[in-house]
């Protein structure tokens, strides 16, 4: 990539020099006007720099000339001025001037060269949909996007694109409003913004060959993200779809690094169970919803069966091994509607959604044979177990988590490797060990 600076003042065109070689470009510098416009004639440049005051032109008739040679019509021409005069201002826009950046203030030069540099490096990595029913239409513009980097899949009816959409993930959908088969423009701007989850979020860039205002506020009304008229011009297709991509991809980012930061809040870190926090936000809805439709709920405390040991005879890092074994097991055991957290230290607690006592006591039993043939780091790991069920009399959650905890201790006190169980108002029952 290949940049010019136009700068009569030594010390500012080094300045600025190092500034564009810095942000990943080469850079070309000329003294004067003349200097500048053969350097232009001899190469091509991305992208020009010019001082407002040179020595041999003035620098509004220089931009001219410059926006008169072919090579350089949509080239970003950035003037650094120390003049702020509003009119000036206008008129330098009106010659041709892209930027206009304020030699008072070196760091916004800096970030304008680095933004500039970076937008004209980067192509636009993205999945397109395109809904377009002319083939020559439709050919200019995949070359477009495909010069542009784009993946890009053409349909040329709404009822065959819609149905890729539903199956794939695009970053965006762009669609012209009159098109062959049933379905019309605004027929897909609906079915996109009415798809289910983050695929409503996916933008839409809109194409007709009308300008009519009506038809696009109500396109704008019905969820497109922006509206473009026919013919398109290359680089206000591109811009706009750059904008609207860009914008999807830093909300994907944003929604993903929420999901991670959710995920460190929720859940423990050793063994990927949720953590007592979660337990006590989310065991009182199971609760709820368990009394309000009538449905059973189980709960099981297990208690890894003389950890310390573990920790003093092999070390911390073993035991970490132990816990974190042990929580894949319970998480590969237990259904989707189940809930598994790590109360503390050796201590885990399943709620068992949609589960009676019966189906309980089969449950645990059958986890805690699991958990002596898993054998994590080689070591034969045992645990006791409590059980209890949700009582048809109401009661919250510390109350059902004390009968299973009573179960816990019962095991213990009975010989550990084995499941107890307490319910409402009964005597603790332990089973005999397999």
């Amino acid at each position: 990539m290949n940049g010019l600076v136009i700068e009569p003042s030594r010390m500012f065109q080094q300045l600025l020099s190092q500034m564009v070689t810095v942000s990943g470009a080469n850079c070309f510098t000329a003294s004067s006007g003349s200097e500048g416009i053969n350097l232009a004639q001899q190469k091509v440049f991305d992208f020009i720099f010019i001082a407002r005051h040179i020595d041999d032109i003035d620098s509004v008739d220089f931009i001219k000339k410059l926006r008169s040679m072919k090579r350089y019509k949509k080239t970003p021409i950035v003037m650094i001025t120390s003049d702020s005069h509003k009119d000036n201002r206008d008129t330098l826009f009106r010659s041709g001037v892209t930027e206009i950046l304020s030699k008072d203030n070196m760091e916004a030069v800096e970030r304008g060269i680095n933004n500039l540099i970076n937008t004209a490096q980067q192509g636009i990595s993205a999945k397109v949909l395109y809904i377009e029913d002319s083939k020559s239409i439709g050919q200019m513009t995949m070359g477009i996007m495909d010069n542009a980097g784009m993946d890009v899949d053409w349909f040329d009816n709404g009822e065959e694109a819609i149905e890729k959409f539903n199956n794939n993930d695009y970053d965006i959908v762009v669609t012209d409003i009159e098109l062959a088969g049933k379905m019309t423009g605004f027929g897909v701007v609906s079915a996109v913004k009415n798809s289910e989850g983050l695929k409503k979020r996916i933008p839409v860039l809109a194409v007709s060959g009308s300008e009519d205002l009506v038809r696009r506020v109500e396109l704008l009304k019905q969820g497109a993200n922006d509206f473009i008229t026919k013919p398109m011009q290359e680089d206000e297709l591109i811009a706009r779809m750059k904008n609207l991509i860009t914008t999807k991809q830093l909300f994907d980012q944003v929604q993903e690094q929420q999901e991670k930061l959710y995920e460190m809040a929720t859940r423990d870190s050793l063994t990927g169970c949720y953590n007592r926090h979660s337990l006590s936000e989310f065991a009182p809805k199971y609760l709820s919803e368990a009394y309000r439709f009538k449905t059973p709920l189980s709960l099981m405390v297990i208690d890894l069966d003389h950890f310390k040991l573990v920790n003093d005879t092999h070390g911390h890092a073993v035991g970490d091994i132990v816990l974190s074994k042990t929580g894949e097991l319970l998480q590969s055991f237990c259904r989707s509607e189940d809930m598994v957290a790590r109360f503390g230290g050796e201590e885990f607690v399943v709620l068992l959604g949609h589960c009676d006592l019966r189906n309980g006591k089969i449950k645990a039993e059958k986890f805690r044979n699991q958990l002596m043939a898993l054998k994590p780091n080689g070591l034969v790991v045992t645990a006791s177990i409590g059980l209890t069920t949700l009582p048809e009399e109401k009661i919250d959650f510390d109350n059902l988590f004390k009968m299973a905890d009573d179960a816990v201790y019962e095991a213990k006190e009975t010989g550990r490797n084995r499941v107890c169980v307490k319910t409402h108002g009964d005597e603790l029952q332990c089973e005999d060990v397999a």
